[in-house]
Formats: structure tokens, C-alpha cells, sequence
């Protein structure tokens, strides 16, 4: 059995895959940006800090992190990441951590004068705030965006 699409067809389909991953990036974008205004991801708030900060906010003291983001749209395709040389703590914060660090030896400058600390092991505690992933309200808004542009591209 062979099937023939028509030209007409074709031409829409191929623009709906076209205009796909530009769709999508801007959308993710969007919710992965909104996540550290909500201070939330897919509905699961962020765990408060213990000692909050009197400046700034959740993850945006100086807004290196939010601003890291880079969306990569190729075809059929769009990439979104966090985090660079300037900010190479993304992954930590997206993720959480909890073990063992080693810390350098450094002089701690202190009011008393300044203090040499030898090198030694620290358990670090960052609790998970994701801002990046998988999410069901993405993939519900996703799924309505691209249901209106398919609607859209057909009705034409």
C-alpha cells in the first residue's frame, strides 16, 4: 500500500518542524527563568535557606546564574544550558550536593588580623533548587503551544 501526502501537506508539516524547536526553546527558556522568580519548579517550591540573606533572593545575589543561561537552537532541536566559567556552581544548585569537600589553604583576613588555615576536608550541604529539567507543567504548556501552532499552520 503506498500512501502519497500532497505537496500541500508536506509544505505544512515541514514547516511545523521547522518552527518546532524555536517554539519549544522559547518556552523552556521562559519556564526555566520564571522558576527563579516563583522560586519553584514544576510546582515544588525551593527549601528555604537557613540564614537568609538580607540582599537579593533565592540563587540571585548578583544574577550571574540566571543570566548564564544560553539557548542553542539547531534543526530539529534546541539546547538549554546554565553556568560557564563565571559560573561554574549551576550544576550545584540545579542538582543539590551533600559530601565531602576539600578546602585550600588560604589566609582568612579576620578584624583580629589575618589567620593561615591549612588545608583540610568540609561536608558541604546545598539543597536541591532546580531550575533546569523535566517538568509536567512544561510539557502541559508545550503540548498547547504546539497544539495552537499545528491548528495554526493547518488553517492557513
Amino acid at each position: 500500500m503506498k500512501i502519497e501526502i500532497g505537496k500541500e501537506i508536506s509544505s505544512r508539516i515541514s514547516e511545523i518542524l521547522d518552527r518546532t524547536p524555536e517554539l519549544v526553546a522559547d518556552l523552556a527558556g521562559q519556564y526555566s527563568q520564571d522558576a527563579f522568580t516563583k522560586k519553584a519548579f514544576d510546582g515544588n517550591p525551593w527549601p528555604l535557606n537557613k540564614n537568609p540573606q538580607r540582599q537579593g533572593s533565592e540563587l540571585i545575589r548578583s544574577g550571574k546564574l540566571r543570566g548564564s543561561m544560553t539557548v542553542r537552537v539547531e534543526p530539529r532541536r534546541a539546547v538549554i544550558s546554565y553556568g560557564n566559567d563565571y559560573v561554574p556552581y549551576a550544576q550545584v544548585h540545579n542538582e543539590g550536593f551533600d559530601g565531602p569537600i576539600v578546602v585550600p589553604a588560604h589566609v582568612r583576613h579576620t578584624k583580629w588580623g589575618d589567620v593561615s588555615v591549612r588545608e583540610h576536608t568540609s561536608r558541604m550541604r546545598i539543597p536541591q533548587r532546580q531550575f533546569l529539567g523535566a517538568a509536567d507543567e512544561l510539557d502541559r504548556l508545550l503540548q498547547t503551544e504546539l497544539e495552537a501552532m499545528i491548528n495554526d499552520v493547518f488553517s492557513k
